[in-house]
C-alpha cells in the first residue's frame, strides 16, 4: 500500500526534473529537500513522523519560494502531518486499511497537480520570505500566531486552512492541547464567515470536529479510548481533506 503511494507521489520527479531546473535555484533547492523528507514520511513510524513534518515548515518559510512553490509545499506539508503511521496502520483492520490507501492515492494526485503548478510557474513569481505570517515551526507555536495567518487575506482561503490543519496534525502528534483548544475558534471564524465559499466553511467545521476527536485521543487515559479518538479524527480529517478539493 506505502509503496504504490510512493511510487504515485514520486514517479514524476526524475521526468520533471529538467523543468523544475529550469526554476529558480531556491525553487529547485526547496523541493529537492522536501522530496527527501517524503521519502521518508511513507514508512515512518509514530515516533519518526512529528520530526520530519516539522523539517518541512522551514521549507515554507524559505525566502525567495515563488508563490505557487509555497503553495505545494503547503499541500506536501499537509499530507506528510495528515500520513498515517506505519505502527497505526499495520494495527488497523483491512476495512479501514482500504479508506487509508483511497485517501492516500487523492493526495499522491492533488501533489502531482500542485508539483506540475509549481514546475510550470518558472522562476518569475518569486516572493518575499512568509516567516512572520506563518508563524513558528509545527509544534511550536507562537501564541497569535496561527490567528494572524488566518486571517492575512493576501493569503487564498484554501492555502490558509491547509496550512492550519497542518498545524492541527503536527500539534496532535506532539500531544500540545493548548495550541490544538485555540485552533477551534479560528476555524469556527472561517467556517461562520459567509465571504467563503461553502466548500472552505465545511472544511473548516469538519477541522474543528477533528480537533475535538484529537483531544479525546490525547485526553484518554486507555488505549483503547486513544485508538478510537485518532480513528474517528483521522475520519473527520478524511471528510476535510475531500472538501478541500473544492475550495477556492
Amino acid at each position: 500500500m506505502r509503496t504504490s503511494f510512493l511510487f504515485a507521489l514520486f514517479v514524476l520527479i526524475p521526468l520533471l526534473s529538467g523543468s523544475v531546473m529550469a526554476q529558480n535555484l531556491v525553487d529547485a533547492e526547496a523541493i529537492r529537500q522536501a522530496d527527501a523528507i517524503m521519502a521518508k514520511v511513507g514508512t515512518a513510524n509514530s515516533s519518526e513522523l512529528p520530526p520530519l513534518v516539522a523539517q518541512i515548515q522551514p521549507l515554507v518559510n524559505t525566502a525567495g519560494l515563488s508563490g505557487p512553490c509555497r503553495t505545494f509545499l503547503i499541500s506536501m506539508q499537509s499530507v506528510a502531518s495528515a500520513t498515517t503511521p506505519s505502527d497505526t496502520l499495520n494495527a488497523m483492520p483491512e476495512e479501514m486499511k482500504s479508506g487509508v490507501k483511497a485517501q492516500n492515492e487523492a493526495n499522491a494526485q492533488k501533489l502531482a497537480a500542485d508539483r506540475k503548478t509549481c514546475v510550470d510557474a518558472g522562476s518569475g513569481q518569486a516572493t518575499e520570505p512568509v516567516a512572520n505570517s506563518q508563524g513558528a515551526a509545527v509544534g511550536n507555536a507562537v501564541s497569535g500566531s496561527d490567528e494572524q495567518m488566518a486571517g492575512d487575506e493576501s493569503i487564498p482561503i484554501h492555502d490558509r486552512i491547509v496550512n492550519l490543519r497542518s498545524k492541527l496534525d503536527g500539534y496532535f502528534q506532539a500531544g500540545d492541547q493548548a495550541s490544538l483548544e485555540r485552533l477551534n475558534p479560528i476555524f469556527d471564524k472561517i467556517a461562520k464567515n459567509n465571504a467563503y465559499e461553502i466548500n472552505c466553511r465545511l472544511a473548516a467545521s469538519n477541522s474543528i470536529k477533528q480537533v475535538e476527536k484529537s483531544l479525546k485521543s490525547i485526553r484518554a487515559t486507555d488505549e483503547d479510548g486513544k485508538n478510537f479518538g485518532k480513528k474517528l479524527a483521522h475520519l473527520a480529517s478524511t471528510t476535510a481533506e475531500g472538501l478541500l478539493e473544492n475550495c477556492q
